[in-house]
């Protein structure tokens, strides 16, 4: 079953996601060049599914003339051992 805007209220709940990337040097570098890294990220959008290992979050929505999401915009999946932590900017839609 497609989700639906409902009451102007998007299917997806808007959320902020902090957490933590990886990341690495292709090549030699100096020793100290790898402990100045910060890695924190802040990632903003709908989240689309809450799954036991990831969260899958996308940009922006797409709707066709029934009110169904038909496409989501930039789909990001980050591993739940990776968040810090989750803000929840809209209720979650029952």
């Amino acid at each position: 079953m497609a989700k639906q805007v409902k009451d102007n209220v998007p299917p997806f709940p808007m959320v902020r996601i902090e957490w933590v990337d990886s990341s690495a040097i292709w090549g030699w570098v100096a020793h100290h060049e790898t402990s100045e890294w910060n890695l924190s990220c802040v990632t903003a959008g709908f989240l689309l599914e809450d799954q036991s290992e990831m969260l899958v979050i996308a940009d922006s929505l797409a709707f066709d003339t029934n009110g169904d999401v038909k496409q989501v915009y930039s789909p990001q999946a980050i591993p739940k051992v990776a968040v810090t932590r989750i803000t929840y900017l809209t209720e979650k839609r029952k």
